[in-house]
């Protein structure tokens, strides 16, 4: 298995030709998203493409910062708007890409964070290669304000904003049905 560093371009044409319908596809992935966490981080974004066998199975957006004479992968680093930038690749490879990246990074990398979403036999084959697992969860609460005792609740500028929003044709629509939510919220 081999990590090559890629520019935005093929990054964006593997994505659009192979990735965007792939499972693991995340808005996250977009260039849109990548450019602005590198906008609020003050960081570009940097592509890696794995290949196996000479086929590109997967990529991994990801910034690299540089403190003195280091360089530290994030993807992301804790604390920035974003939830992950994880690699898209299928979960038939990832035995041999947790063991091999972690080689890459070692060769590369002072440090290395990065946030995915395992299984937990996925996050089996991680810890097995030698990767530290950190849990992480999300919880949901349910909002039983009305929509004007919810803009209330903002600062005056978001208020602002928010019924700015609605004017210009902002749709908000309340659903009920969690698997709905979340196959929008993901997608």
């Amino acid at each position: 298995m081999k990590f090559i560093l890629i520019d935005k371009k093929e990054y964006e044409q593997l994505l659009r030709q192979y990735f965007y319908l792939h499972s693991n596809y995340r808005m996250y992935h977009s260039l849109e998203w990548l450019s602005f966490i590198g906008k609020t981080q003050n960081l570009n974004a940097k592509y890696i493409k794995i290949i196996e066998n000479d086929e590109c199975i997967g990529i991994f957006p990801f910034f690299e910062i540089k403190f003195l004479f280091f360089k530290i992968f994030v993807s992301p680093l804790e604390g920035w708007s974003t939830g992950y930038i994880d690699h898209i690749m299928d979960s038939k490879y990832y035995e041999k890409f947790f063991s091999e990246f972690k080689k890459y990074l070692k060769k590369k990398y002072l440090y290395a964070q990065f946030s995915i979403i395992l299984d937990d036999s996925e996050k089996f084959l991680a810890q097995k290669a030698g990767f530290l697992i950190e849990s992480q969860e999300t919880y949901i609460t349910p909002l039983y304000s009305s929509e004007d005792e919810i803009i209330m609740g903002y600062t005056k500028s978001t208020s602002k904003s928010v019924r700015q929003a609605i004017r210009k044709g902002l749709i908000v629509e309340e659903s009920t049905n969690r698997d709905e939510f979340f196959d929008v919220y993901y997608d």
